[in-house]
């Protein structure tokens, strides 16, 4: 109020006077407590509510406001008939009560009963929103717990020095469960072009690998398949700067084959990796592989969640329900992560992009002009009418080279023998007769 009193009369408050302030702030006080002691001689503060809230403790609220601190108030309600409050908990009834006897609409009706019924209408809106929420919670409380277990795996990632070992695991986790998948039950059913599809998703092999599998063990296949991923992941963590492979012996002996043709060895060789290139490179694959399945997940989830309270008509609960299928998504969820990245580890590498320096190696003349833009431009002095003529010859420059220079300026000049450009042709003025 000081503040306000101050500002209207024109005062700045960044250097307000000292004196003026304590005066300002005194006559708000003075004035404030002339105001409360009116309140209170009529009786202090008075809240007219029109309509009751479904929770109490709004309601309570609103009768706080009227006795702050021990001030005497008071609060009064009105309650309508066609409020939402009464017309879900027995407004209907009253009001063909009041109609059959003949009471009019604008009389007002005052009794515990009605006040209690209110009361009563209240604690169940408030018990039906608990529940409401609870069941709300429960559903939320399976995503927490997913989001809780991709969150570790993914600060693992980052607080990981080397995933080496949980990537292999990875491959050679697919590698089992391809087998699992084409290998099993009688010889006779097995398909080995499944299985020889399956793998080379996961393992670069070489063109020409066939292996001989049908008179071997799914035991047999399994040893052989996770003997190579070692190999080409031992491979593609060795040196750059390394002549040869120094696997190659034991890859060809896990790949069972006498020679590797030179195109699929070129191929390792490309994909070779320094260590600390390859531990980025396992760190970015798994990050991006958790990242965009998380995401493609919650969608999933959301989208369950919208349609899950069908299933109460075929009398099932909608949560058990959810949390089943919303395990099992989960479950799909990893396997997909882990495919992802088995998938890649063993196709990708890292290509460090060729700076400036080296592109313009390959490009001099860009080059030339590059250095040729970039260099400042020279501003040309301008010269007066009346100065000398920076030609050196003494005259003014009106009377020397302007003419030129300003012939060389204009676009529509002509070229003369001497090379040099003169202005176009001027309209002479008539002279106007007397």
């Amino acid at each position: 109020m000081a503040r306000d009193q101050l500002r209207r009369q024109g005062v700045d408050l960044a250097t307000v006077d000292t004196q003026v302030w304590e005066d300002a702030l005194a006559g708000t006080k003075a004035a404030a407590a002339e105001d409360r002691k009116r309140v209170l001689e009529q009786g202090g503060l008075h809240i007219v509510g029109t309509e009751r809230h479904e929770a109490r403790r709004i309601d309570n609220q609103l009768r706080g406001r009227a006795g702050r601190q021990g001030d005497p108030g008071s609060s009064r309600f009105f309650v309508s008939l066609e409020d939402d409050l009464m017309r879900r908990f027995g407004g209907s009834t009253v009001a063909n009560l009041m109609d059959r006897l003949g009471v009019d609409e604008d009389i007002p009706i005052e009794h515990d009963l009605i006040s209690r019924s209110i009361a009563n209408a209240q604690v169940k809106v408030e018990g039906y929103n608990f529940d409401l929420r609870k069941h709300l919670l429960e559903y939320d409380d399976v995503v927490n717990q997913q989001r809780r277990v991709i969150y570790d795996q993914r600060n693992l990632i980052l607080s990981s020095s080397n995933l080496k070992d949980t990537i292999l695991g990875m491959v050679q986790d697919e590698l089992r469960a391809a087998i699992a998948q084409h290998v099993s039950g009688d010889p006779l059913e097995w398909d080995l072009v499944g299985l020889l599809q399956a793998v080379r998703r996961v393992l670069p092999l070489p063109v020409k690998f066939e292996p001989p599998w049908g008179d071997r063990s799914p035991e047999q296949i399994e040893a052989q398949l996770v003997a190579v991923a070692e190999c080409l992941y031992d491979a593609k963590e060795a040196s750059v700067g390394a002549e040869g492979l120094l696997e190659l012996p034991r890859l060809q002996q896990a790949l069972q084959m006498e020679s590797l043709d030179q195109r699929y060895l070129q191929f390792l060789m490309d994909q070779r990796l320094e260590p600390a290139l390859l531990r980025q490179l396992e760190r970015m694959l798994m990050l991006r592989a958790v990242d965009s399945h998380w995401v493609r997940h919650l969608t999933a989830l959301d989208e369950l969640r919208e349609g899950i309270g069908l299933r109460a008509i075929a009398q099932r609960n909608p949560l058990i329900e959810y949390k089943r299928e919303a395990f099992d998504m989960f479950d799909e969820l990893k396997s997909a992560i882990a495919l992802d990245v088995a998938g890649k580890i063993l196709f990708s590498t890292l290509k460090q992009q060729p700076t400036s320096e080296s592109m313009r190696a390959f490009r001099p003349l860009a080059q030339a002009q590059h250095s040729q833009s970039s260099a400042p431009a020279k501003v040309k002095e301008r010269v007066g009418r009346n100065d000398p003529c920076p030609c050196g010859s003494g005259k003014k420059y009106k009377h020397c080279c302007m003419h030129k220079d300003a012939a060389a300026l204009a676009p529509g000049g002509t070229a003369t023998r001497s090379g040099t450009q003169t202005s176009p042709p001027q309209h002479t003025r008539k002279k106007r007769r007397r």
